[in-house]
């Protein structure tokens, strides 16, 4: 039996179940953020792609919740003659999670997670859904679900194994907590190694308000004794603070000594704007930005961005949003970190 999903669906759930399970270990064995969604369903579906090769049954997830006439498939090749209401797999975990999973369908089989993707304002998290989405179009195609007019060709992660192994090594790519993924610019695995050089940065305890937060890791990379507040465009874990973009409406800066902006600026079509509302907020922040000098040749539009800032055009809107800047240019070899204070 295989139940496949929209993946742009299963990439935002993804986000949601890491913000509700507490979930990421980072400077251990393991870290779950963006990175590890992309990983982990690209090595997922070579692993369904070598299951499909056998005998099975195939459902859509959006089928199996919308039809009862699927579901009766679905009983049928089972050898079942109902369904359950326990939920067996939430026993043990976390009460966040937990809770949230049983409120959300009420014990019953519901359509509470289809359209996930629909439902997720315009902003950093979508676009990268999206970029999955067409990285993995092979996959898409072979399960039956819809297809993107531009698919990423010859992607790292949806190209065949040799001797149909899995391409992808599930220790050094997918579970491994600081792992860089691709040879290619992967904004993912970009939003990994900003938060990573963010965290160290930061000297000492900190109280912090991360905007976009999407996995909210970074509560785990700061300095013992931080304070960490996650905010985003909809809320990924309990106590998560929504904010809008149309409106420009940002959450309050209460006790925050500094704002972290990952994995965004790139995103964002209104930067100037942004960048003076962030200023009234009156806090340092700590963002990143891919400057066009650092990414020559790079298909800005491809990756989901929507802007295209040099150095110097980005170094003039930090000022004239009212921040004294202290850039660190292509720490990564094409990523900038950016320590701006207002003035």
């Amino acid at each position: 039996m295989i139940v496949s999903r929209d993946l742009r669906d299963v990439s935002i759930s993804a986000l949601d179940l890491i913000g509700r399970s507490l979930v990421a270990f980072p400077g251990g064995k393991n870290l779950r953020d963006e990175a590890w969604v992309l990983s982990r369903l690209a090595y997922d579906m070579h692993e369904l792609s070598q299951m499909a090769k056998l005998p099975h049954l195939h459902l859509r997830y959006e089928d199996f919740v919308a039809e009862e006439s699927v579901r009766n498939r679905f009983l049928a090749f089972s050898g079942l003659t109902e369904f359950g209401e326990d939920r067996f797999n939430l026993e043990g975990e976390n009460p966040m999670r937990a809770n949230w999973e049983k409120d959300k369908h009420k014990g019953k089989i519901t359509a509470a997670a289809v359209g996930r993707f629909e439902s997720e304002p315009e902003g950093p998290t979508k676009a990268r859904a999206e970029r999955l989405w067409r990285i993995l179009t092979p996959f898409a195609e072979a399960f039956g679900h819809e297809l993107p007019d531009s698919p990423v060709v010859d992607h790292p992660f949806a190209k065949k194994g040799e001797d149909d192994k899995n391409p992808i090594d599930r220790n050094k790519v997918v579970e491994s907590w600081n792992g860089r993924g691709p040879d290619l610019l992967e904004p993912a695995f970009a939003l990994r190694a900003a938060r990573i050089a963010a965290a160290q940065s930061l000297v000492k305890p900190c109280r912090d308000l991360d905007l976009f937060c999407g996995a909210p890791v970074l509560r785990y990379m700061l300095k013992q004794g931080s304070v960490y507040r996650g905010a985003d465009l909809t809320s990924r874990f309990e106590g998560c603070e929504v904010f809008t973009l149309d409106p420009l409406k940002l959450p309050e800066r209460g006790d925050a000594d500094v704002i972290m902006l990952l994995g965004a600026l790139e995103y964002l079509p209104s930067m100037p704007a942004f960048l003076k509302a962030v200023h009234a907020l009156g806090a340092p922040i700590l963002t990143s930005y891919h400057a066009s000098d650092d990414t020559s040749g790079t298909d800005r539009a491809a990756l989901g961005w929507v802007n295209n800032f040099s150095r110097k055009e980005l170094s003039d809107l930090l000022e004239q949003a009212g921040f004294k800047s202290d850039i660190k240019w292509a720490f990564d070899g094409r990523q900038s970190l950016i320590k701006a204070t207002p003035v």
